[in-house]
């Protein structure tokens, strides 16, 4: 009977199951939500305070024109500290709500707590091009490939060669 040194089999077993759980564990990909940075005056001063804010996002730079885009289509923070007029907030609208085409943000305010409606601020902000980094312009081309065994009209075993002797 052959005896072997068995006192690191636990050890030897732990480490294979954390290894295979860590194969296993999910990737995060690149979330939709995206900071925004802006300044508010309060009276024709850089306002000072804790304020609710509500954002929306539409297709159309004109207050009260245009449909409401992504989901959700309407972020509320109710407290966004402002110092020196400049605040930052973080927000989400989906994915859905960039295809590629313009989008603006529409920014109302009120008082922190306040009941009183919102005052939308005008114009409406656009959106510049950090949030489309979610998906590349290009990428809708991708979606609809109708033959990906061939890359720009030439097959792909023209692109790699296997009887050359040099690249064994």
């Amino acid at each position: 009977m052959l005896r072997g040194n068995n006192s690191n089999l636990p050890s030897q077993l732990l480490l294979a199951a954390v290894l295979l759980l860590l194969a296993f564990m999910p990737t995060a990909a690149q979330t939709t939500s995206f900071t925004y940075q802006g300044r508010l005056n309060d009276g024709g001063t850089p306002a000072n305070g804790t304020y609710d804010m509500q954002f929306k996002l539409y297709e159309t730079g004109t207050v009260g024109t245009g449909s409401l885009q992504g989901s959700p289509n309407t972020v509320t923070n109710s407290t966004v500290q402002v110092t020196n007029g400049i605040f930052t907030v973080q927000m989400d609208f989906g994915a859905s709500g960039f295809p590629g085409a313009d989008r603006f943000l529409e920014i109302g305010v009120r008082p922190n707590g306040s009941v009183n409606p919102y005052t939308i601020l005008s114009p409406r902000q656009p959106i510049t091009s950090t949030p489309y980094a979610i998906r590349s312009v290009n990428s809708a081309l991708a979606d609809t490939a109708t033959n990906a065994t061939q890359l720009g009209g030439v097959a792909a075993n023209q692109y790699v060669q296997t009887n050359d002797s040099r690249l064994s």
